[in-house]
């Protein structure tokens, strides 16, 4: 039961999975969402092959292999050292940088996550040793639970157990992941209009009201036509990558908007905030991830806006 559980969900970021939408990597033994299934596909054949659970035909080697292993089993091996945070179904809707870099360090890089070996040996180990697995930090130390083949934790000098790995079990592993920072979501004027030739006079340039999202510990800034679509899962009407970009503010201008830029490369995004407010929980979001920021630049009306 408990692997039917862990399998109805994104082994990567818990973005629930059903049958007709689901992907797998055959080789790995895991089911994962379609947006994951994309980061598995980049990390190359030798590593993971993924196939559709309902489109693709499937034969019995591969079936043999996913009932072998499974979400449960696999996390068991791949995050034998638990990480210090994992991706959420909210990185997993939005793609996160951090999605893309865990799932990278746990398969290709084995940065501290992946138990020591072969996966095929660790995994026969389970029916000839003895049912410790592995000593955590704190007296914690996990076995498996002789009927389901599932995972348990116990505290060997409390006796305390739990089926969920405790918080203080989990090792200290300092694993770069990509820059740390808490995102930010809401809502910003987008200039657009004016990008080619003559319909770059300011006549033809508008501001459009737009829903920004940074996620937590990502580096690319999407834009939606309304919050509504952003929880719905919509597609992005635009995506900005802002590692290395400046960032500078325009004189405010007589409304108390404040305006400023995002030089990207190869792009500027022209923006405008409803107040100084919105402006520096902005600025703060992005301040890990751009090369500067600053005030004083100059911005010119009739430059192509994005």
């Amino acid at each position: 039961m408990k692997d039917a559980v862990a399998n109805s969900s994104c082994v990567e970021c818990m973005t629930p999975v059903e049958f007709r939408t689901g992907w797998a990597s055959i080789n790995l033994g895991v089911f994962i969402c379609a947006g994951c299934s994309g980061i598995h596909r980049s990390l190359g054949t030798h590593l993971s092959r993924v196939k559709s659970v309902a489109a693709d035909d499937w034969n019995d080697d591969w079936v043999d292999q996913m009932e072998k292993w499974g979400n449960a089993r696999s996390t068991a091996f791949w995050e034998a050292r638990a990480p210090p945070r994992r991706p959420t179904a909210e990185d997993g809707r939005t793609q996160s940088h951090f999605l893309k870099s865990f799932i990278t360090a746990k398969y290709d890089e084995r940065r501290g996550f992946a138990a020591v070996g072969d996966p095929n040996e660790w995994y026969d180990a389970w029916y000839t040793s003895p049912p410790a697995m592995l000593p955590l930090e704190r007296g914690w130390v996990r076995y498996i639970d002789e009927d389901s083949g599932a995972f348990y934790y116990c505290h060997e000098a409390s006796g305390e157990t739990s089926w969920d790995l405790p918080p203080a079990a989990r090792l200290a592993i300092t694993v770069d992941l990509g820059p740390s920072h808490p995102g930010r979501k809401g809502w910003l004027d987008k200039k657009s209009g004016g990008k080619e030739g003559k319909s770059k006079l300011k006549m033809l340039q508008s501001w459009d009201k737009r829903y920004f999202v940074l996620p937590p510990g990502d580096t690319e800034l999407r834009y939606f036509k309304g919050d509504e679509d952003f929880r719905k899962g919509a597609e992005a009407l635009g995506t900005v990558s802002c590692a290395g970009a400046s960032m500078f503010l325009k004189e405010v201008t007589k409304d108390q908007q404040y305006r400023f830029t995002l030089r990207c490369k190869g792009r500027e995004l022209k923006l405008r905030a409803s107040s100084k407010v919105e402006y520096d929980l902005w600025s703060s979001a992005l301040q890990p991830i751009v090369g500067s920021i600053g005030a004083g630049g100059e911005e010119d009306d009739d430059d192509a806006a994005d």
